[in-house]
């Protein structure tokens, strides 16, 4: 056990008067999506509320890896995300390049949250990172992503999908098989759509709190 993890292994000069936390949270979008949509908007309530009622600080990041839908067209960013599950890691790039810029304090910590291919940036963000920002991570999420597998940090990574949605089945060629993460989830929303099912994983304030039920208790544990 690291006794010292708190202040970056250096008790002398760095304190954490409180035992509060500050987070910077990244929810890292998918093809076809566009700010405008405010699609994050009860997953950042759901995550507001719990830190608000624990008393720890955060910041909100929306990430587009692939470009918005509106400038980059869905035919394009398909292709870059299958390109990124299987070989390049332009997003994971794009996502670190705005990790960089957030300029994340030794005593910041963070959470990455992706939905469809903004999972996948995800992923090969957290594997391609430098130590002094992997060590900040307390968990990646990713929600209707396309499997990949793991190559770093298995278990704080959280795979949750949904039982209609065909886009993690129909591309768990090798991902789960090799290196898969410690944590995979289930979730049922109640459509047989599998378009909805991909789509609407948070569209409402209960979906949104049954999704961070899955991993919230582990956020704490880093």
């Amino acid at each position: 056990t690291n006794w010292y993890i708190y202040c970056d292994n250096d008790p002398v000069n760095r304190v954490d008067p409180t035992g509060l936390e500050h987070y910077k949270v990244f929810l890292v979008a998918g093809i076809n999506s566009n700010s405008r949509d405010n699609s994050w908007r009860f997953i950042k309530n759901e995550i507001s509320w719990r830190f608000n009622c624990s008393g720890d600080t955060y910041n909100f990041y929306e990430v587009y890896p692939y470009g918005e839908g509106d400038a980059t067209g869905m035919i394009g960013q398909s292709e870059a995300v299958l390109n990124d599950v299987y070989t390049n890691n332009n997003g994971g790039n794009h996502l670190n390049w705005k990790i960089t810029e957030a300029a994340i304090a030794w005593n910041e910590k963070m959470l990455i949250i992706g939905h469809s291919g903004g999972g996948v940036a995800a992923i090969d963000a957290f594997a391609t990172m430098d130590d002094f920002h992997k060590d900040r991570v307390v968990q990646v999420v990713t929600i209707g992503s396309p499997v990949q597998p793991v190559l770093y940090g298995a278990d704080r990574v959280t795979q949750i999908y949904d039982v209609a949605d065909p886009i993690p089945p129909a591309s768990n060629i090798y991902g789960w098989k090799k290196n898969p993460p410690r944590h995979i989830y289930t979730v049922d929303n109640g459509t047989s759509n599998p378009v909805d099912a991909h789509i609407l994983y948070f569209d409402s304030a209960k979906k949104a709190s049954r999704i961070l039920d899955t991993f919230w208790g582990r956020v704490g544990l880093w």
